[in-house]
């Protein structure tokens, strides 16, 4: 008998069905002979569900019990039928890396590519859940790597979760690491937002758009900028990403590197000539975004780099304006001396700037 990681998850009401909770109990402990006692006296009782949908086949899919399946599927047990969030057997199989019971309903006909109403597949839930071994035999049984109806892509879910072994396995498949999700999001997007350096790299490595924006118009430069990433910015610089895209709202990654305080980004978009006095959709630039945020450093930085202080957003408010409704005094003192952006040994701009 295979023993199981944890019980079934059944519940006080399912314990009050005396032949659901009796199969259960058999299935659990892989007590085949007095399974099939109970459907030979209650043939019926192999379709029987919870309120949560879950047929017997589930419960074996979740127990791993493969000698169950069979012969749940022998007495007329629907192979593909979903729960109540539309997930069939398989699915449930392949987010616990269930390989028996995967087989044994891979054999008995189950849908390889039935999506569940998060319009995710058993592939899906596998590279989600990172695991390899069920996603390969997946692959291998001839399940698609990148699923049409698909809200995302198996190479999305294993990206945002940092599976690098199920990203090989997909791009052997064939699976393009640049699918778009349904926000326009790639994989790159994805491994970016959630902080998986390594997953960028292989990204990268197998040709990941670097400047790929999303809906939002937002890039893989953009969020890692927002978010501080320091290895991921320097991997993209090295692929010479574009440093003056603008998302919808017309945010830019000076703009993010100045909301966030990122002194030493801003340095390195500078170098690479982000124009200094861009304005977002309200017309504010990265100065007026580093002096709100009280962010007296990149204020300095910025009015070194010939950043213009004159300049007004769409409320006709300057930088200095900005500082003073947020109470940073030493930043309006700074914006209001002309001395700070003076090319003087003690404010030697680090790059020429673009104006705009």
């Amino acid at each position: 008998m295979r023993p199981l990681a944890s019980p079934l998850p059944l519940t006080v009401e399912d314990r009050k069905d005396l032949i659901y909770a009796s199969c259960a109990d058999h299935i659990e402990r892989g007590a085949i002979d007095r399974l099939c006692d109970v459907l030979d006296a209650t043939p019926k009782a192999a379709g029987r569900r919870n309120r949560r949908g879950w047929t017997l086949l589930h419960l074996a899919a979740m127990a791993n019990q493969d000698r169950a399946i069979k012969l749940l599927v022998s007495r007329a047990a629907q192979v593909s039928a979903c729960d109540q969030d539309g997930a069939t057997p398989l699915h449930v199989a392949s987010q616990h890396g269930h390989l028996d019971a995967m087989e044994a309903l891979i054999d008995a006909g189950a849908e390889l590519d039935a999506t569940d109403a998060c319009a995710d597949t058993p592939l899906h839930v596998a590279a989600g859940s990172g695991r390899s071994f069920a996603a390969a035999l997946l692959i291998a049984k001839g399940a698609n790597p990148e699923p049409q109806a698909a809200l995302c892509a198996p190479m999305h879910a294993a990206a945002e979760k940092g599976h690098i072994a199920i990203i090989t396995l997909l791009i052997k498949a064939g699976a393009d690491v640049c699918v778009r999700d349904a926000r326009q999001r790639s994989p790159l997007h994805l491994s970016a937002l959630a902080g998986r350096t390594e997953v960028s790299r292989m990204l990268l490595f197998n040709g990941a758009e670097v400047d790929a924006a999303d809906a939002g118009g937002i890039t893989p430069l953009a969020t890692c900028v927002q978010l501080g990433d320091k290895r991921l910015f320097k991997m993209l610089m090295e692929r010479r990403a574009l440093v003056n895209m603008r998302d919808q709202r017309g945010i830019s990654p000076l703009h993010w590197a100045a909301i966030g305080g990122h002194g030493d980004l801003m340095v390195e978009l500078l170098k690479s000539h982000a124009s200094i006095n861009a304005r977002d959709g309200e017309g504010r630039t990265a100065l007026m975004h580093a002096a709100s945020r009280g962010h007296g450093d990149l204020v300095e930085l910025l009015l070194t780099n010939s950043a213009q202080r004159a300049i007004v957003d769409a409320d006709g408010h300057t930088a200095a304006h900005i500082a003073q409704d947020r109470g940073h005094a030493a930043i309006v003192a700074m914006l209001n001396d002309p001395r700070v952006d003076d090319p003087t040994p003690f404010g030697i701009a680090l790059v020429p700037a673009e104006r705009v």
